[in-house]
C-alpha cells in the first residue's frame, strides 16, 4: 500500500458543498487561494481509508509532505472530513459546527472564522491550520487568567489532563506528528504558554519559506 493523493481547484460540486458554509465571501482570502486535496490514511482501525482537506494553496506542498509521512509511518488519524460536512443550516454557527467536527474526532483545516472571544481570525480561515485528532487532543481555552473547562467532556478533561506519548493518539513533543508538522514549519498549539490547543497546527505566511 502506498500514499496516493489528488489535488483540485475549489469549483463545480466542491465549490457547491463549502460555499455559503466553510467558505463566505470575505476581504481576506479567495477561494482561488485555496486547493481541494483528496487522500487515503489509516484510521484508528488500521484501515486505509479516503480523506479530503482544504487548505491555502501555497503550503500544499508542506502539507503532502506532512501526509505522505503519517501515511509512512502507519498514523492512524480517525477521519479527515471537511467541516461542511458538520453544518446542519448554512447559517450555523461556526463555533457550533467546529464543536461537532470535534465531538466526531474529526480532523480538519479550512473553515473561516473567528478565534473563539476575539475579533481575531483563526488561522483555519487562512487555509493555514490543521488540526489532528481533535478529541485526543483538546483545546484549552484560557480567559480572563484561569482555564475554561465548561465546554469539555470528562474524556477530553482526562486528555488534557494526561499528556503522555503512551496514551494512543495522543499529540507529544515524541509523536511523530508532532515533528512531521514541525520539520515543515508549523507551530504546535500544544506549545502556547496559556492557551492549550494540543490538535492544532499552523504557519505564519513570513514562515512559508523557511523550510
Amino acid at each position: 500500500m502506498k500514499f496516493e493523493y489528488e489535488v483540485k481547484d475549489i469549483n463545480g460540486d466542491i465549490y457547491n458543498f463549502v460555499n455559503g458554509r466553510s467558505y463566505v465571501k470575505n476581504d481576506d482570502i479567495d477561494i482561488s487561494e485555496l486547493v481541494y486535496i483528496k487522500f487515503n490514511h489509516y484510521n484508528f482501525d488500521n484501515e486505509v481509508v479516503d480523506g479530503e482537506l482544504i487548505v491555502n494553496r501555497k503550503i500544499l506542498t508542506k502539507v503532502i509532505n506532512i501526509l505522505s509521512g503519517l501515511f509512512d509511518n502507519k498514523y492512524q488519524i480517525n477521519s479527515f472530513k471537511l467541516i461542511d460536512n458538520y453544518f446542519i443550516t448554512n447559517e450555523d454557527d461556526r463555533k457550533i459546527v467546529d464543536r461537532r467536527s470535534i465531538l466526531d474526532n474529526n480532523s480538519s483545516s479550512f473553515n473561516y472564522r473567528r478565534i473563539p472571544d476575539t475579533n481575531r481570525l483563526s488561522k483555519h480561515s487562512l487555509g493555514l491550520a490543521i488540526d489532528i485528532n481533535p478529541f485526543q487532543n483538546p483545546y484549552l481555552h484560557y480567559l480572563d487568567g484561569e482555564y475554561k473547562y465548561d465546554d469539555l467532556t470528562d474524556e477530553e478533561l482526562y486528555f488534557v489532563n494526561n499528556r503522555s506519548s503512551n496514551i494512543p493518539h495522543e499529540i507529544t513533543h515524541d509523536d511523530i506528528c508532532y515533528k512531521l508538522f514541525i520539520e515543515n514549519g508549523f507551530k504546535w498549539g500544544g506549545d502556547w504558554e496559556y492557551t492549550k490547543d494540543y490538535q492544532h497546527f499552523e504557519i505564519d505566511m513570513e514562515d512559508l519559506w523557511k523550510i
